[in-house]
């Protein structure tokens, strides 16, 4: 949920926010391949609340409703956090967003993708959105675009070229249910002409007596439709998406529908929506959404409510309608602060069931209050397996006092219950659990509560799930990686010697695997090692649920991690001590099996920190388990993966060639560069070069070679700019086919060996070609179209490397006002050698935001601690 201030009323305010257009799949061009899935886009989507944040910040009279950084529960619905909690993916972290309308990547910038990659996405699209981590969280869409068939949903997507047939093809009956039961359609439009077909096919419609269907535009950019866009909103029962547009296109079409006679209810028009991962095409999302704020839109919180959720949700029935489902007649109220527990504990039960692959979540489906608002404490819970058209719900309210309410899903519910209407919801789950079923109040009841959930569900042999929940926790002096359970236990949960269990940590959401062995453990306790309580976290009070790995371990190449640190040290000494401590790190990991989402703590007291799993090759998918190869294990700071753009600027004039800075850790610079030193001799030749003195151009060549490997790792859509100054500007640049692009992107030229190879070649010859009067404006210029090119979405670091600034002030003038008009970046000049002036660059810098670093000798625990820092001065959070 966004949360904000509300300017005029000072009141706070949550608005629950749905993306109407989300496209995932896989795209593969020649040896490149991309993956957009949930994952990526929940990232992205923390990138997009980062830049909303900044926005807030630098411009806060603008707002009339101010997005606000609160703490989490504020910003989470409180049912579907806590099923999203227990999953096994970290990136549910982001709340920017809380659900989406998924539909898999057919095309990007308007070129079709080949079928077989049409196929494969349409596939992946129903996977993720009907199975955990991210069924909670997708509403999965029919695709019929291009005339393919795939499952129904709860709408389909469509495009003008696919309606002249489509009535009489494969998909007929499925566009005639949408029709006649209300759902939307979503039409992409590219052009004005698409109308043409598309009113043709309404005509039709009306003709054989069918009433207007929910129609949801997708126009691919609102800017090639000029005036012609507000016209799409005469046809009724049309709602328009707010992908592609910009300020200015909004702006038409509201004023044109306020103007019509439709002020009171403008807002029942507009959808929001972000087409991720194609979001370049209108303004950015954290625009349209700080317009949506605006003191110039004066939006009332019910047009905005409606805009960013409602008018989407409200259409919708409050279970999915693709599905059959089996009635239940079973209840269970958890009163008072019991019923706080009992959420959690729900999950807890929900999650072991899709682990165990008994039933997955496939939808989450909140109500909509008289007001339009949405409850976050009122949700229909439905669960199946995914390949099944029969399904079961759970109806679920959590009442103000925190007492929880959970309702089989009866017959009663869907005669009564045809919308989403939270009045008629919270009646009906009141009568039916005040009429029957247990009433519970104490911790002493949580085994009877996982009973009766199990039982809602009906389960089959739910002891069976029962037998894998809450595992007390013993730390003795037992083997690593070994779980030791009791012969009974082990029965219960139907593990061998040997085989490998996952424990779940339902209320932090931590899980780990290791290998079960029977041995003298207490009924309903395990016993674990002193080595893995320590690296997984686990104290004595721990309590864990346990369920059989039935997966594959997979033999990986490549394990990458990402450190943070938990004690107040430094972020240059971390990184110091995981450089130190490297090999006996990969010792403790190597061998062992994990999995995305597993939090790693290792360190002495007051050394601590912690380890995530970024990255694996081949690719794990997410609660899959990969043993950690002895070779192949990469760590780097957690900054080295943030969504961001860098820029190395290098002034090499004559002066760069003094050699009066001083080299203090040659040794940790070589462990820095170890993994840019395969198969580059120039490399290794430069750094047997160096000497306990080195030059200012040599110095700069370091920061560059630095940066570039800690950023390696990213595989981010982020970009890497790289310019050599002196008299003139040279940007690295790569050449695409016709095209030249003037910088390296994280994901997709950085892995490439020969774009390495030829950037740090670029590092080694800017080193040695040191000469000339520096013309300081022409890099101001060159970072100033950088900033441009790389445009808004992401932050950008540029780290200005040189020994003087002076001159050109007149000509720098304005390349400085075009840096410091961007909104999104920092400019740190690293001040090199004993005659740099840092008072003089103060004077000169003085409107760019950024600070002046002089440096006088070099080390590569300070560099790493000025870049990391740097990284996250860049990303406040």
């Amino acid at each position: 949920m966004i949360v904000v201030e509300d300017t005029a009323s000072n009141e706070i305010r949550q608005f629950f926010v749905v993306d109407a257009m989300l496209q995932l799949g896989i795209v593969k061009a020649g040896t490149q391949v991309r993956v957009f899935d949930p994952g990526r886009a929940l990232s992205y989507f923390a990138m997009v609340e980062d830049h909303l944040h900044d926005l807030a910040t630098q411009y806060p009279g603008a707002f009339r409703y101010l997005p606000r950084r609160v703490y989490d529960y504020l910003k989470k619905p409180v049912i579907l956090s806590e099923l999203c909690a227990s999953t096994l993916d970290p990136s549910m972290a982001s709340w920017l967003v809380d659900m989406f309308f998924a539909r898999p990547l057919i095309a990007v910038a308007g070129r079709s993708l080949p079928d077989s990659q049409q196929g494969r996405n349409s596939e992946l699209t129903q996977r993720w959105s009907l199975a955990l981590p991210y069924s909670p969280r997708l509403y999965h869409i029919q695709d019929m675009r291009n005339g393919r068939r795939s499952n129904p949903g709860w709408g389909c997507a469509l495009t003008t070229a696919d309606l002249q047939d489509i009535m009489r093809g494969m998909n007929g009956s499925d566009v005639l249910k949408y029709i006649k039961s209300g759902l939307p359609l979503f039409m992409e439009l590219n052009t004005p002409d698409d109308t043409d077909a598309l009113l043709r096919w309404l005509i039709g419609l009306r003709d054989t007596g069918l009433s207007s269907p929910n129609l949801f535009f997708a126009v691919r950019s609102h800017s090639t439709w000029g005036s012609k866009i507000t016209q799409l909103l005469e046809i009724p029962n049309t709602r328009l998406l707010t992908c592609g547009a910009t300020i200015s296109s909004l702006t038409a079409i509201i004023s044109d529908l306020r103007k019509n006679g439709q002020n009171s209810s403008w807002s029942t028009r507009l959808v929001f929506a972000s087409a991720y991962p194609e979001t370049h095409e209108g303004e950015s999302i954290s625009e349209i959404l700080s317009y949506l704020f605006s003191r110039n839109l004066a939006a009332s919180p019910e047009d905005l409510q409606r805009i960013l959720g409602t008018n989407l949700l409200s259409i919708l029935p409050p279970r999915p309608s693709f599905l059959s489902y089996v009635d239940n007649d079973d209840t269970v109220i958890s009163e008072g602060q019991f019923g706080r527990l009992c959420l959690k504990e729900l999950a807890r039960v929900l999650m072991l069931l899709g682990t165990k692959g008994r039933q997955n979540i496939l939808s989450v489906d909140h109500m909509l209050s008289n007001e339009g608002s949405v409850s976050a404490s009122s949700a229909v819970v439905t669960l199946g397996e995914s390949s099944a058209k029969a399904a079961t719900s759970l109806a679920v309210l959590v009442e103000r006092d925190g007492t929880l309410r959970v309702s089989g899903w009866k017959r009663t519910f869907a005669e009564s219950l045809s919308s989403r209407k939270n009045d008629i919801y919270a009646t009906l789950v009141r009568a039916s659990t005040n009429s029957s079923g247990p009433v519970l109040d104490s911790p002493a009841h949580l085994n009877q509560f996982d009973l009766s959930v199990l039982k809602c569900l009906q389960v089959r042999n739910p002891q069976e799930i029962l037998s894998g929940l809450h595992f007390a926790v013993d730390i003795r002096e037992t083997k690593p990686g070994v779980m030791m359970i009791s012969s009974d236990d082990m029965r219960a949960l139907g593990v061998s010697d040997g085989e490998t269990v996952l424990a779940l940590e339902g209320g932090s959401g931590q899980w780990w695997s290791a290998r079960a062995a029977e041995g003298d453990a207490a009924l309903r306790r395990v016993m674990v090692s002193r080595p893995d309580a320590q690296l997984v976290g686990l104290d004595s009070s721990a309590a864990v649920d346990l369920v059989k790995y039935e997966g594959h371990v997979a033999d990986l190449r490549e394990m990458i991690f990402a450190y943070e640190a938990i004690d107040p040290w430094t972020s240059g000494e971390l990184s110091s001590h995981i450089h130190l401590h490297e090999d006996s790190i990969k010792k403790t990991l190597a061998g062992r099996a994990f999995g995305f989402g597993t939090r790693l703590y290792l360190g002495e007291q007051g050394q601590r920190f912690t380890m995530n799993l970024v990255r694996t090759e081949p690719e794990l998918s997410s609660g899959q388990l990969g043993e950690a190869p002895s070779e192949g294990l990469v760590f780097r700071p957690a900054e080295a993966f943030e969504e961001i753009n860098v820029i190395l600027c290098l002034l090499m004039d004559q002066s760069m060639a003094v050699k009066d800075v001083n080299l203090s850790t040659d040794a940790s610079v070589r462990r820095r560069l170890s993994s840019l030193m395969d198969n580059m001799p120039d490399l290794t030749e430069f750094l047997s070069g160096l000497e306990a003195q080195i030059t200012r151009a040599q110095l700069a060549a370091l920061v560059s070679l630095l940066t570039i490997s800690q950023m390696a790792v990213n595989r981010t859509e982020g970009h890497l700019g790289f310019v050599v100054v002196s008299e003139q500007a040279h940007k690295y640049c790569i050449q695409k086919g016709n095209s030249v692009q003037a910088s390296a992107e994280f994901a997709e030229d950085l892995p490439s060996h020969e774009v390495m190879t030829s950037l740090l070649l670029s590092i080694f010859d800017a080193a040695r070609d040191v000469g000339g009067r520096l013309n300081v404006s022409v890099a101001y210029r060159s970072i100033a179209e950088l900033l441009e090119d790389f445009g808004k979405d992401r932050p950008t670091l540029v780290v200005l490397i040189g020994s003087k600034l002076g001159g050109q002030e007149e000509e720098s003038a304005p390349f400085l006002k075009a840096i410091s008009d961007h909104e999104r970046y920092r400019l740190d000049l690293l001040g090199v050698g004993e005659g740099f002036d840092d008072r003089e660059a103060r004077r000169l810098l003085r409107s760019v935001n950024g600070s002046i670093v002089p440096v006088r000798s070099f080390s590569a625990q300070v560099f790493d601690d000025y870049l990391l820092s740097a990284i996250r001065k860049l990303l406040p959070r």
